[in-house]
């Protein structure tokens, strides 16, 4: 896994490479990897007897993980071999390559969830990478190993023998969104200078991306500019905002005090949830006119209906707080009025950190109805989701009526671009995405969303520049639609 400022964080599960795994037969799989540059917390199990290296153990562990789940479940008994590496990882002092393990554990409860040993019975091929800098990264190879994968995300991470981790990696994770409904409808966002989200429109948001370079907490420069922009010289307003190391932040740029200015709202964030087969939920309130609202939350369907965030200013934060993954209706309340509702069904977002924003103009005028008054739904990935509205103060907003492919935004673009389309009802979607030559390049896919007009994140930071053909296919119920449409990258 990696981003587009070329952190690149690999974890390979190979079922070829040898004849014991090769040998088995098992059907289709989709298993999903994410890496996080933070701790993966917990002590259950540990020390570990190395099984590897009778007489050792396996004491600690780093600043950092990969996250791993399949569906269908890949069982006990399935056998592959497993390959990490970490970027910028170094071996500490007195550590040696062959000494370096893989550790797993099951997301959720740290504190009863216990470590055990990758590849108890195989052996471990670790080497060193050389680096075109001159460095030399640890590469930790498991082979025969074995591992429960499912739904409910598993972390894996190295295992060390020492009493005290190594140095964290110096880097920040952050998602970059763009809220400001009355400035400037494509922009960039530079961190300290380096380009992290290119022509941003509005309503969009990019990935968690790493940053570089960060020590302890640290005052980072956060600027944008307008889109097409050649350097942070360009940029129209700058602020300065605290990150963490190995913290994960949300960075939305915001209305600033008068029409046409921004602000940026830095928040901490995360990919994934706290626990399995939840949802860790956050909310912002972006709206420049709607003065302070309150958010309530009720399962649909049912008349349980309960504050999620009460007299929420503008610009402010509420939560995180854990919900199970379901479907939710979602009601702005100014006073004992209803400003808007909508209904997000994140039942397909188990093990998710997600943000709502309340953002737009409640008084929008005829040139602003694109970035009238509405809830918003920030997924990891960068896709923006808008919910099926439901407000009783006026009629809801009509659904589409047929299935239809509406083409990329930005296009061309730089780095990241969303495809938007229309679904008359619930869906599950894939996209694929091919090169030229007719390569498939990108596949996403268990992407689940609500009727009504829907947008995709497409990240093309692992793609080259050129022209490629992308295919939808949307599986309503019995009935599967397909279309295609193409976008040309520019970097």
């Amino acid at each position: 896994t990696g981003d587009s400022l070329g952190n690149y964080s690999p974890f390979v599960l190979d079922f070829e490479s040898n004849a014991q795994a090769a040998a088995q037969v098992f059907g289709v799989r989709e298993v999903r990897v994410a890496y996080v540059p933070r701790s993966p917390g917990g002590r259950n199990g540990l020390p570990l007897p190395d099984a590897i290296t009778p007489g050792a153990n396996i004491n600690d562990y780093p600043n950092f993980y990969w996250l791993v789940s399949a569906e269908p479940t890949l069982g006990q008994q399935t056998i592959f071999d497993l390959e990490a590496r970490a970027d910028g990882y170094k071996l500490a002092t007195n550590e040696q390559i062959q000494d370096l393990r893989l550790i797993r554990r099951q997301s959720g409860n740290e504190q009863t969830n216990p470590y055990t040993l990758v590849s108890t019975s195989g052996s471990y091929d670790n080497f060193l990478l050389q680096r075109a800098s001159g460095e030399e990264e640890p590469v930790v190879v498991a082979r025969n190993a074995q591992a429960l994968l499912g739904p409910q995300a598993t972390i894996f991470t190295y295992g060390v023998r020492g009493t005290t981790p190594p140095p964290p990696s110096n880097v920040a994770s952050i998602q970059i969104a763009h809220f400001a409904p009355t400035a400037p409808g494509v922009v960039d966002v530079y961190v300290d200078s380096v380009l992290v989200a290119n022509d941003l429109s509005y309503g969009m948001a990019t990935n968690f991306r790493q940053v570089m370079n960060i020590t302890g907490t640290k005052t980072v420069s956060v600027a944008i500019a307008p889109g097409t922009s050649t350097g942070v010289g360009q940029a129209v307003a700058t602020f300065s905002r605290q990150i963490t190391q190995n913290m994960s932040y949300t960075v939305v740029a915001v209305d600033g005090a008068t029409a046409g200015s921004v602000d940026v709202v830095a928040f901490a964030s995360d990919a994934t949830a706290d626990e399995a087969g939840r949802v860790t939920l956050q909310a912002l309130h972006a709206s420049p006119d709607a003065g302070n609202v309150d958010l309530m939350l009720e399962v649909a369907g049912f008349s349980n209906r309960v504050p999620f965030a009460t007299n929420l200013a503008y610009k402010a934060v509420a939560g995180p707080a854990t919900v199970d993954a379901g479907k939710y209706d979602v009601e702005v309340m100014s006073g004992a009025n209803k400003v808007y509702s909508a209904t997000f069904d994140l039942a397909g977002n188990a093990g998710q950190q997600i943000t709502l924003v309340a953002g737009g103009l409640l008084n929008a005028n005829a040139t602003q109805q694109t970035r009238r008054f509405q809830l918003f739904a920030i997924l990891p990935n960068g896709t923006v989701v808008t919910g099926v509205v439901t407000t009783e103060a006026e009629a809801p907003v009509a659904l589409p009526t047929v299935f239809a492919l509406k083409g990329s935004y930005p296009n061309p673009f730089n780095v990241a671009t969303q495809i938007a389309l229309d679904l008359p009802q619930a869906a599950e979607v894939a996209v694929e995405v091919y090169d030229l030559t007719g390569r498939r390049v990108m596949h996403l896919t268990g992407l689940s969303f609500a009727a009504g007009t829907q947008r995709i994140a497409v990240d093309g930071a692992s793609l080259t520049s050129g022209v490629y053909l992308y295919r939808v296919t949307a599986t309503m119920g019995a009935d599967t639609e397909v279309a295609s449409g193409s976008m040309t990258l520019t970097k």
